[in-house]
């Protein structure tokens, strides 16, 4: 696959504003190896939709591997996300799905922050997550987990915070 590896590490490595049926197809996006944390992402939509992720490695050390704001119709198929050095994800105002994508190897603060948003995981993998799995969801965000893999210290995560049970849905 093609490699987009992004230096300096504090920029986005590739970031798509107002965008419309863009495929992102077998390819590995990331921040150059060094010392220290980078503060960049490694993909931002903003105001965007129908937007196609597909068989795609996005690694860190980027503070999030997804940072999706204001976006409808995003599905990120058969992934990796891994590496992170904030989380995994800040989801805002947007419908996502993620199906068949693994997340791992992320640290640091809170993986997934999701705010005004509905996000569908099916058949995703959870592991090796070091950090808080989400944050309280607000009145207007749904998260599901269909069929998803989570290791215990995920699940426990999810089972320890009673304010999941208002938006977050495991089945």
């Amino acid at each position: 696959p093609a490699r987009i590896v992004c230096d300096p590490r504090y920029a986005n490595v590739l970031t798509f504003v107002d965008c419309d049926y863009l495929k992102l197809d077998h390819l590995v996006f990331g921040h150059s190896d060094g010392e220290g944390s980078c503060t960049g992402n490694a993909i931002s939509l903003i105001y965007s939709w129908n937007v196609e992720i597909v068989d795609c490695d996005i690694y860190g050390c980027g503070a999030y591997g997804l940072n999706i704001d204001d976006c409808n119709s995003v599905a990120i198929n058969d992934s990796l996300i891994h590496d992170c050095t904030y989380g995994c994800a800040v989801v805002s105002d947007s419908n996502i799905t993620m199906n068949y994508t693994e997340f791992y190897d992320c640290k640091e603060f809170t993986m997934f922050e999701v705010y005004e948003s509905n996000i569908d995981f099916t058949g995703c993998v959870f592991e090796d997550l070091e950090g808080v799995f989400m944050n309280d969801l607000d009145e207007y965000s749904e998260v599901n987990l269909i069929c998803c893999t989570l290791d215990d210290a995920v699940a426990a995560s999810i089972e320890e915070n009673a304010a999941y049970d208002d938006g977050l849905y495991v089945y």
